[in-house]
């Protein structure tokens, strides 16, 4: 049975804070302070979480799009229109899924510093969210969700068959890079894998470093050791339920409602027709039929109890021909 194994992510410092899920080493990076992913893994080294979490892992994105939209997800800014627009590391931009203008949430406790995002629409769709299954310590359930992220593809000349890769480097002789297909999400994207004891899957051989940590391809992977590298498992996706109806606004709207055909049910819209419309304003005059704020017959009697005397005695009257006549016939 193939082990399926997903990417580990290295860490570096920007501006002296700790950047965790770095897929591979940015501009961004302060010197010298890039650790490549089988380092940061390791069972010893201090901030192994940073190397396990895709919430914690972001890309970078591209410039607007010609209608002023927010820019795609990007890993590389030779994947974009305008290259020089790109910027090369956005909180918003997770490898599984664009979190949308200033939204974000669900990074690890030691991250970029997100917000909680401030709601991601497909356009005129409901706010959807992403939901993690598994979290680093500190991180958030779940994050806005805009589209999912997507990435290039290797395709070999006269074939329509593919592989979604993370960059054109992964591509062999003869194959042809396209830039970006909307099939290749992140639970596609086929990695290879750096062996330092261990197989660490990983987006590029450079990761690697240096001769005493090969690097296998994702088919040296299969062949040897019957493991499937590739990026990241896509998290479940979730519409926030729409706001409910309250006891009160329920209640009120209930006065306008049909009427109803059984006699029980007439009777209460009737007394509720006695009910003035200050009455049906007030919380407590809808919640609690005993209230001193109803209003009362001059006995002192509410106008509820009055019209069920009244009723009761229409019925006791309609009913005294009949005995009468019942009484005759004996």
């Amino acid at each position: 049975m193939v082990e399926k194994r997903t990417g580990i992510y290295g860490i570096c410092f920007q501006d002296g804070k700790l950047l965790c899920g770095v897929a591979q080493e940015l501009d961004v990076c302060d010197e010298g302070t890039w650790r490549p992913p089988h380092v940061v893994a390791d069972s010893g080294y201090e901030h192994r979480t940073c190397a396990y979490y895709a919430t914690s892992t972001k890309i970078g994105r591209c410039g607007p799009e010609a209608d002023g939209s927010l820019g795609a997800c990007s890993n590389f800014a030779s994947r974009c229109d305008d290259p020089d627009a790109y910027v090369s590391r956005d909180p918003t931009c997770f490898i599984t899924h664009d979190g949308g203008r200033g939204g974000g949430g669900g990074g690890g406790g030691n991250g970029d510093g997100d917000g909680d995002g401030n709601g991601a629409f497909d356009g005129d769709k409901q706010q959807r969210e992403v939901v993690w299954d598994i979290l680093p310590f500190g991180g958030k359930k779940s994050a806005s969700f805009r589209r999912w992220t997507t990435y290039g593809k290797c395709v070999p000349p006269g074939m329509n068959d593919h592989r979604c890769v993370w960059s054109p480097d992964d591509c062999t002789e003869g194959e042809f890079y396209v830039r970006n297909d909307p099939e290749c999400t992140a639970d596609k994207i086929e990695l290879g894998a750096c062996l330092d004891g261990y197989g660490y899957c990983t987006v590029t051989k450079e990761n690697c470093q240096n001769p005493s940590v090969p690097y296998y391809t994702h088919q040296d992977m299969l062949d040897t050791f019957n493991a499937n590298c590739y990026l990241a498992a896509l998290p479940a996706i979730r519409t926030p339920k729409a706001p409910t109806v309250s006891p009160v606004d329920a209640a009120v709207a209930s006065t306008s409602a049909p009427v109803a055909t059984t006699a029980t049910a007439t009777f209460q819209l009737d007394v509720d027709d006695f009910i003035s419309e200050s009455q049906l304003e007030s919380e407590e005059s809808l919640t609690t039929s005993s209230s001193t704020e109803s209003s009362t017959t001059g006995n002192g009697l509410s106008e509820a109890m009055t019209i069920g005397i009244t009723v009761g005695c229409a019925l006791v009257a309609g009913m005294a021909p009949g005995m009468a006549m019942r009484h005759r016939q004996k």
